[in-house]
């Protein structure tokens, strides 16, 4: 079901990830699964590989981080504006902490979902840590060319994102 040539891959990194186990547990998931339950979201590895072989009718993914089942529904309703906020962006040291600094709380979904890809991308390794006042404090990852995101890579997962419901 997939509109164009692009398969939808993850596009953050996140610690946990099934993207390299993949090939072991897709083999072991039945050929046609009518409901795919993700329990544990995180990168969306095996959800996204289920997607390209079309093998599931629907999907309820779910996440504790309610940040990133925020980024999951603003890529499923739209993500135009989104990447129009990730390529406002830079990869420095004082705009990452200034980023970091804002309690984005009370900010629009698109911005609070922006902000979760930028912090994955320009901090550490890819860690999501927050602190026991729920405060994010991942240091910056000391890379100044950084790409945010892939367009075609989101619009796939836009679409593989269809049929989909999220829950945090």
């Amino acid at each position: 079901m997939q509109q164009s040539s692009e398969i939808a891959k993850p596009f953050l990194k996140w610690v946990g990830s099934k993207r390299f186990l993949s090939p072991e547990i897709l083999p072991r998931l039945p050929a046609k699964i009518r409901t795919y339950y993700e329990p544990f979201l995180g990168g969306g590895a095996v959800f996204f590989a289920l997607a390209a072989e079309e093998r599931f009718e629907h999907a309820i993914l779910s996440d504790d981080n309610a940040e990133l089942v925020n980024l999951y529904e603003v890529i499923q309703t739209g993500s135009g504006r989104l990447m129009d906020l990730l390529r406002s962006f830079r990869s420095t040291e004082e705009e990452f902490y200034r980023i970091r600094a804002d309690d984005a709380a009370n900010r629009p979904r698109v911005y609070r979902a922006a902000r979760t890809v930028y912090l994955n991308k320009a901090g550490f390794n890819g860690l999501y840590r927050v602190n026991k006042a729920g405060k994010f404090n991942v240091p910056w990852g000391k890379r100044e060319n950084v790409t945010f995101f892939e367009e075609e890579n989101i619009r796939a997962c836009a679409r593989a994102l269809e049929r989909a419901s999220l829950h945090s």
